[in-house]
């Protein structure tokens, strides 16, 4: 568990997530304002989208996790679902970029001499290249929604590209991880969440906290509950 005054994430990390965020909000907002034509479309269109990713960014990072009764279904599975408020931005803005593509490339083949910031339309076109892979399980449903079911016989979590369903005979137990980069010659950088301890030789996954709105010591409790 967590000494006392530790946190799982940093605030100096979450200041610096904020912060860029909004000054790429005041950029964008620049843009939106100074330009015409297709410079204020990416200026509007960055505004939402980085407007969307400041709302999930502070009910994932800023916004207090509180014990709740978790639910449980008629098959008896405690199910633990990440917030709408995280989710949904999270979502749109995915979904938006695109689209928003799309318009520059078109732009470009009829009238190339209109697009008045072609760096930030050259940068939208890159970005979404690189995203086409998750665009696709977006709306293939292969891009998962966090979600951690504790069933009778087996432990299953999805999240982002991760799936995975383990029955409890394969599960050691849990523990808190806490976020940042490992010591030692080899340093990397770790989630913070709950990392779930396998038996044998398949790596350990890391349910990320920030994904839910309750404490990552509740999941880790309602984990030990089931190995009992």
């Amino acid at each position: 568990m967590l000494t006392t005054g530790q946190r799982l994430i940093s605030r100096g990390w979450v200041a610096g997530v904020v912060v860029l965020i909004l000054v790429g909000l005041a950029s964008f907002a620049a843009m939106a304002v100074a330009l015409d034509g297709a410079g204020r479309v990416v200026g509007v269109a960055g505004l939402v989208f980085l407007g969307l990713h400041l709302i999930a960014a502070l009910r994932a990072f800023v916004l207090p996790r509180r014990r709740r009764e978790l639910p449980v279904d008629e098959a008896g599975r405690t199910i633990i679902e990440a917030p709408g408020s995280l989710v949904w931005p999270l979502v749109a803005a995915w979904a938006a970029v695109p689209i928003l593509a799309a318009a520059f490339v078109v732009q470009a083949i009829v009238d190339v001499d209109s697009i008045e910031s072609p760096g930030a339309a050259f940068a939208v076109v890159i970005a979404t290249v690189f995203g086409l892979p998750d665009w696709f399980r977006l709306v293939t449903g292969r891009l998962h929604r966090w979600r951690v079911v504790l069933g009778p016989e087996d432990l299953s979590y999805r999240g982002y590209r991760t799936a995975i369903e383990v029955p409890w005979s394969s599960v050691r137990g849990a523990r808190i991880q806490v976020g940042g980069r490992t010591r030692g010659e080899t340093k990397q950088r770790q989630t913070a969440g709950v990392l779930i301890d396998l038996k044998g030789t398949r790596p350990d996954p890391v349910i990320p906290a920030a994904a839910f709105d309750v404490p990552a010591e509740q999941i880790v409790e309602e984990i030990q509950k089931r190995l009992r």
